[in-house]
């Protein structure tokens, strides 16, 4: 029976590491995650063939023009991750914004204490 051959395991070879395993999409961090229909778009779009944070972006501001996509680029990271923001910027879910109801946590609206 012939056994399947092991990178390393021939006689007088030495054992290489390939690395990781390669990362083919990004992971994306959306912000606001308490928007749905943002979220909705983000994961329907993720699954287009878009590979760069500018083809991202400019597919995602069809539908919400003031969107940012930013790559995080952590020194020593081996992860691809891609900050993905509705409104060009960190935004609390809680905050009125584009595409946002107004509605802080707790149900409150801004000026209802």
């Amino acid at each position: 029976m012939s056994r399947g051959r092991i990178l390393g395991d021939t006689p007088g070879s030495v054992a290489r590491y390939l690395g990781p395993r390669v990362q083919t999409r990004p992971i994306l961090v959306l912000n606001p995650r308490s928007d749905r229909s943002f979220v909705t778009f983000v994961n329907h779009v993720a699954r287009e063939d878009l590979t760069t944070t500018a083809a991202l972006q400019a597919r995602l501001r069809e539908q919400f023009p003031r969107a940012v996509v930013r790559p995080r680029g952590l020194s020593g990271e081996d992860l691809i991750v891609w900050y993905v923001y509705r409104d060009g910027h960190w935004t609390g879910d809680g905050r009125k914004s584009e595409g946002g109801n107004g509605v802080r946590a707790g149900g409150r609206s801004p000026g209802n204490h």
